[in-house]
């Protein structure tokens, strides 16, 4: 008897001094796996995302100072182009330097106000980024398919309010989560962003849910169909001359000029942002485990949407383009 009770002596003794081990998180697990790169795969990583900033400063910069040197350049559909580029601009200084120094280093080094700071600036770029191609998307087709309505919805003043007013709404809705007091930004070793942190109250859930239907699918839903609706207003049109000539005529250049370009904005801005999409739902959903290199090729493809925007708007613009071959030319006239 005496024995016995030794023996459950011990165990009860053996189970109060093991420790209890926590079990690991898959941000500790990324965190880990982010820390943990070989060196060439460090560099590699890295040199991409700084790839893309240099390019999206660049090229953005490039497009804002032909705006302000040629006052041609200052018409109303080029207005939504100097915005996205503004938008795009301000990612390349804002945020991506951030995150192509976590990159580098393996952690995030910056402390918590840069990353409070990275966060909100994040959240708010990309949103105003997403509704100005929205506008964009708006603009053309307006005045391609309602011609007669346009210089009625799209003077100088009603367009500058509606860039805005996307501007204040891309600023007010990101800062709405921390001013409320429902989440903080911590870094996300996966993205190698500051992500707002879920708390999963029922009034976050409703504001996430909300804002990332407004702020993602709404507007990517807009420019599929607004230039779906364009490109297939020019091909009627074109067959409607055709039929009326009674000859089969080639397409014009400006009509063939206009189907590329909603040609390469569709499908850049798919390319760009579907994937963004599909992985913050998983990772709000944390039903799945996702793996680091998904997280990071998304940053990558949302990154790289400050990069081309200035190549499908910009150098696919012949007067944008003449601008630019000037100023890298270093002529007053061209």
């Amino acid at each position: 008897m005496a024995q016995l009770s030794s023996i459950s002596n011990a165990s009860i003794n053996t189970s109060i001094v093991q420790p209890t081990v926590a079990k690991a998180t898959d941000q500790d697990i990324l965190a880990l796996e982010l820390k943990s790169r070989p060196v060439l795969l460090v560099v590699l990583e890295s040199f991409v995302l700084l790839l893309i900033d240099f390019v999206a400063f660049f090229g953005n910069s490039m497009v804002c100072l032909a705006f302000y040197k040629n006052s041609r350049l200052r018409i109303i559909p080029n207005y939504f182009i100097i915005s996205l580029a503004l938008t795009d601009l301000l990612t390349s200084v804002f945020s991506l330097p951030f995150s192509a120094g976590a990159l580098i280093l393996s952690r995030w080094p910056f402390g918590d106000w840069a990353c409070q700071l990275q966060g909100y600036f994040v959240f708010a770029f990309s949103i105003a980024s997403l509704h100005t191609m929205a506008l964009t998307a708006c603009n053309r087709y307006t005045r391609v398919v309602h011609s007669n309505l346009y210089p009625n919805l799209y003077t100088s003043k009603l367009t500058m309010t509606s860039v805005f007013f996307v501007w204040a709404w891309a600023l007010i809705c990101s800062a709405l989560p921390f001013i409320l007091g429902l989440s903080t930004f911590n870094f996300h070793p996966g993205t190698v962003i500051c992500y707002s942190t879920p708390s999963f109250t029922p009034e976050f859930i409703a504001l996430f849910t909300s804002t990332l239907i407004i702020n993602i699918p709404v507007p990517m839903a807009v420019v599929i169909i607004l230039y779906h609706k364009v490109f297939r207003a020019i091909s009627r049109q074109r067959l409607r001359v055709s039929t009326e000539r009674g000859l089969r005529i080639s397409s014009s250049v400006e009509d063939i000029r206009l189907a590329q370009l909603l040609f390469a904005v569709t499908l850049g801005f798919c390319i760009c942002w579907g994937p963004v999409m599909v992985v913050e739902c998983i990772r709000f959903i944390d039903l799945w485990t996702v793996p680091r290199q998904v997280y990071l090729v998304s940053t990558y493809f949302g990154a790289t949407s400050s990069a081309i925007n200035v190549f499908i708007y910009g150098v696919m613009n012949r007067a944008f383009r003449v601008e630019f071959v000037k100023i890298l030319c270093c002529k007053k006239k061209f």
